[in-house]
């Protein structure tokens, strides 16, 4: 067959030919334009993965990797400058543990093309001011200001324009009416900023570094200290500001040399060279006024840093003789180290394993125990109130990981710590010591169970039941039941320990109606029907059927009409007998309520509190030995709404406030940790109920004035006003809204409006129960002594124990949900929901709590 093309017209040829032409060039273009793209894509690759796992030995492959880059980049500037700027910003604001690499790579680059890194410090400053004024990274406003901080050694900034800097963000010391935590966070930036530039500052602007340092100490001597108690681990810790001042001392005394950063000496003439240009940065950086910062981060869910307590376990007398002492806690060397601890572990959060490696081949200057710096950092993170900053289960992986890394040493040096911790446990934070017990019996779930638990055996001998010691080891032995089983964990305790810390019986569900001692035989034969009635598959109106064949209890006017006892008996008897049949697993016991949902509705009323607190008794009478099954159904009812947020905290918290009611939780299980998870969850559900309320009623609110907007101003599209056209004549202005389904009615709109006040209620009371339970709490007059404590019988000292846990567990509820309380506590701040003597333990608690913004 002939080619179609052979037979065309001239015209069609040379049209075909010009095709051909076209083609090869778009070819040649998208090949070159691939070819570019490949390139700075290597460049980006090069510029974000230098000096990536360095350690000592690898010290000087890293310096001339450094040099050979810059070489390379030198010459690829003027194709490929608005890529490399950007990547170089990005590692200066997200690579807190690379400062140092990518300060001598912009160093070397100064020396022979300023005018590039004059544009990339104005890109730099620019990030700065962004940052600035969003509030959404802080920690990346930190890595900017210490890589500028940085540059200073290497005569890229100069020392001048920083101590113009760090003025600007002590200047906000000086304004009035401002949270502290505002000013807190702007002088620690400043004094966590000061060691990368120290030297040269103090070299040529001595007296200037000594104005800056005595306006530190003025505000120092002038700042709260209320928030410590909110956010102390440990007892006897120090405020990170005075920690980190008292560091700054130690690094004056030693003529601001520090002994622990490993800078590049090769480059030290190089850099020093008169060639090199200073360059100095914008007069106008500074921060935003507080009214402008509030507008900008009240936006948004972040807020500026709450304030930190320095966590300390480990001291030189811990660590082995015969290896490298452990710095002071007030030696600079402790904080740089500790930081850049802190900087791998953000950089590598993502992958343990890598992050394991990255910690234990990390280098410095001197030489430290770094596996007791490691473990006392990661014990310290992971322990940080009001929250860690990242997932608990983030650290406890960690920790596994670096065991696993280091068998030599670092199990060792975690069992230690563990020791260390439980002969303080009396000084740490009810909260802490919940999520210690956590990880605990994580670590020893991943390590075979392994523990000499005979060392502790002898000393918890005579401990009452809420001593923290015992509270630590119930809940470790609790959770290891869950990771476990319980036999097995009951035999690894011993017959000395498994007694005080696991239940007499194995975690099985406790159906109390098929014992006829305890019930009428009525009562046990109505049970014995329904139970019959539901394995026979029947249907929901069956079911009511058989409940209403029970007795009416007797009793007098304090228990309720005869109606309300006999509904509250249904209502025990169908709660008790589902979740019995239910119990084989999670999952049948969510098919049983999900089947038997309108029968759970018809029983529990949404106005009778009695009927929604006798569910919440029944489910603990059936599940009190099996406190996993406990959460998970608790948090199912909420769920399905059979129970609201409010009827779960008079549960959990009205025996201890003394109120009226059968079937509340005991209070003394307020010193088991699922009875704190469950108030938590609680708390977090209604949270975030009012957040979705409250961001429907706003979008609500924005579409109505947006419409109404539109049509008083006559902007309507013609659709709009077409569709208006053919209203009724009697539905106008308001009504002209169906026009649009999007746009609610008026009607529509309050009735959002009422359901987000009903929530911000609910939320209330969840708040002022807390708020009277933390005052209940810091009435019981401190923590008592390991020697009051003694004597199993010594109710006084059990109740001491109890109240100081349930306030600094409240405390901690509500600090862990401080943005969406703090409304409701500014009211309850007002009029506390307390008796009149003790109005003023319930402003101490508040001043606590807004210690961490205020």
């Amino acid at each position: 067959m002939a080619h179609p093309h052979r037979y065309s017209h001239g015209r069609h040829d040379r049209s075909q030919h010009n095709d051909d032409e076209e083609g090869g060039s778009r070819s040649k273009r998208s090949r070159l334009e691939y070819e570019e793209l490949i390139a700075k894509e290597r460049l980006e690759d090069l510029i974000a993965q230098l000096g990536n796992h360095s350690t000592i030995e690898q010290h000087e492959t890293v310096q001339n990797n450094v040099h050979d880059l810059s070489m390379v980049l030198e010459s690829e500037i003027p194709k490929f400058k608005d890529a490399i700027i950007e990547v170089l910003v990005a590692c200066a604001s997200e690579r807190p543990d690379k400062l140092r690499v990518y300060g001598t790579l912009v160093g070397l680059i100064n020396l022979k093309n300023h005018a590039f890194v004059g544009e990339f410090l104005e890109r730099l400053v620019k990030e700065l001011r962004t940052e600035l004024q969003s509030g959404t990274s802080w920690s990346n406003l930190l890595c900017t200001v210490r890589f500028l901080a940085e540059l200073v050694n290497y005569r890229v900034v100069a020392p001048a324009s920083l101590l113009q800097l760090f003025n600007s963000f002590l200047g906000v010391t000086l304004e009035e009416g401002i949270p502290q935590a505002r000013s807190d966070f702007f002088v620690h930036l400043v004094l966590a900023s000061l060691p990368w530039a120290a030297a040269p500052l103090a070299e040529k602007h001595r007296t200037e570094l000594m104005q800056l340092l005595s306006s530190v100490d003025s505000y120092r001597a002038r700042r709260s200290l209320n928030h410590v108690t909110a956010v102390q681990s440990l007892a006897g810790q120090e405020d990170w500001i005075d920690s980190l001042w008292h560091q700054i001392q130690s690094l004056a005394k030693a003529d601001w040399r520090e002994k622990c950063s490993l800078r590049f000496e090769a480059f030290a003439s190089m850099l020093a060279s008169p060639d090199a240009v200073c360059h100095s940065l914008p007069a106008a950086i500074a921060p935003q006024p507080h009214e402008e910062a509030s507008a900008a981060i009240g936006s948004s869910t972040s807020s500026y840093p709450p304030p930190r307590t320095v966590f300390r376990l480990f001291d030189y007398t811990d660590v082995p003789e015969d290896g490298p002492a452990l710095p002071g806690e007030h030696s600079i060397e402790r904080y740089l180290v500790e930081e850049h601890l802190s900087a791998l572990i953000a950089c590598h959060y993502h992958d343990r394993k890598e992050c394991a490696k990255a910690l234990l081949s990390a280098r410095f200057g001197v030489r430290v125990p770094l596996p007791y710096m490691i473990t006392e950092l990661v014990m310290g993170q992971m322990l940080r109130l009001p929250q860690s900053d990242l997932l608990h289960l983030f650290y406890c992986s960690l920790l596994i990981e670096l065991c696993k890394e280091d068998p030599e040493t670092m199990p060792n040096v975690v069992a230690q710590a563990t020791f260390s911790l439980f002969d303080r446990i009396n000084g740490l934070n009810a909260e802490c010591l919940s999520r210690l017990a956590k990880w605990f019996s994580y670590h020893l779930s991943q390590c075979k169970y392994q523990w000499s638990w005979s060392d502790w055996t002898d000393e918890c001998q005579d401990l009452v039941f809420s001593h923290p010691k015992l509270v630590f080891l119930r809940d470790t032995a609790q959770l290891l039941v869950r990771f476990s089983y319980y036999d097995h964990v009951r035999k690894s305790f011993g017959p000395r320990l498994a007694p005080m810390l696991l239940h007499d019986k194995p975690p099985e569900c406790h159906y109390k109606y098929d014992i006829e001692e305890d019930f009428s035989p009525e009562v046990v034969q109505s049970a014995q029907r329904l139970i019959d009635a539901i394995r026979e598959r029947c249907t929901p109106e069956r079911a009511i059927e058989v409940l209403n064949t029970l007795p009416v209890p007797a009793g007098g006017a304090e228990n309720g009409g005869p109606n309300e006892r006999h509904l509250l008996l249904k209502v025990d008897v169908f709660f008790s007998t589902l979740l019995f049949l239910g119990s084989k697993s999670f999952s049948h016991s969510f098919a049983a309520l999900a089947k038997f949902h309108s029968v759970c509705k018809a029983l529990v009323p949404l106005d009778n509190q009695a009927a929604k607190l006798r569910v919440l008794a029944s489910l603990y009478e059936c599940w009190r030995w099996h406190e996993q099954m406990l959460i998970v159904l608790l948090d199912k009812l909420v769920k399905v709404q059979l129970v609201d947020c409010q009827a779960v905290f008079d549960w959990l918290f009205g025996d201890c406030l003394g109120d009226s009611g059968e079937g509340l939780l005991p209070k003394q299980e307020l010193s088991r940790c699922y009875s704190w998870d469950a108030a938590e969850s609680t708390l977090s559900k209604m949270c975030k109920q009012l957040a979705r309320l409250n961001e429907d009623w706003a979008k609500a609110r924005q579409r109505y004035d947006s419409y109404h907007e539109k049509m008083r101003s006559g902007t309507a599209g013609d659709e709009d006003a077409a569709a208006a056209q053919k209203l009724p004549t009697d539905q106008s202005g308001p009504a002209a809204m169906l026009v649009d389904e999007d746009t609610p009615t008026r009607d529509e709109l309050d009735a959002k409006l009422d359901r987000l006040e009903k929530a911000r209620q609910e939320l209330r009371l969840l708040v002022a129960c807390l708020l009277r339970c933390a005052v209940w709490g810091a009435e019981g007059g401190g923590i008592p002594s390991d020697e009051a404590c003694s004597g199993s019988g010594d109710e006084e000292a059990n109740e001491r124990h109890l109240r100081r846990l349930v306030y600094e567990r409240s405390l901690a509820c509500l600090t862990m949900h401080y943005s969406d309380v703090k409304p409701a506590m500014r009211d309850l701040r007002a009029q506390p929901p307390v008796a009149a003597h003790s109005v003023a333990a319930a402003q101490k608690f508040c001043n606590a709590f807004f210690s961490l913004s205020d």
